[in-house]
């Protein structure tokens, strides 16, 4: 990972490939070898997105991301294809349409949760931008139920 360099006593020079950006240089830091971390192992340790920049278009293509998101948009889906056969009339007894979007709308906790404590800690804002995403999709998904009280 490293190798001393004779022209610069007690100090290593560490060599570290930018792999997650394409036609990137090596990258050449100079340090005392006690402050030299070995990269793989912690690449190992944390997983191979710890050294790559989150931005958000990265984070929104974890699946911890983008599933919260689409089941919000599946759920909002079925409340207006049910509006648009049925109608906005409350029934007597919730039909499958409902139990589908109870499903959907329980779902996504585990998901968020595991987002949360996920990326949070690593990108906290881009984790807060795709949570407010998340979020928003989730009171589109709820406006209809709430407001035609269905």
């Amino acid at each position: 990972m490293f190798r001393r360099d004779r022209s610069q006593r007690g100090l290593a020079q560490v060599t570290v490939p930018c792999s997650g950006v394409p036609h990137s240089p090596t990258i050449h830091l100079v340090a005392h070898p006690a402050f030299v971390v070995d990269l793989a192992k912690l690449t190992r340790q944390w997983g191979r997105d710890t050294f790559r920049l989150m931005t958000l278009p990265v984070i929104i293509m974890k699946p911890s991301a983008f599933l919260p998101v689409s089941m919000s948009l599946a759920a909002l889906a079925v409340v207006l294809f049910h509006i648009a056969i049925f109608g906005a009339a409350r029934e007597a007894d919730e039909g499958a349409a409902a139990h589908l979007w109870q499903l959907l709308m329980v779902a996504q906790l585990p998901l968020l949760l595991f987002f949360s404590v996920r990326w949070l800690p690593r990108s906290p804002k881009q984790a807060a931008q795709v949570l407010a995403l998340q979020v928003g999709a989730a009171v589109a998904a709820l406006a209809p139920v709430f407001f035609l009280n269905l």
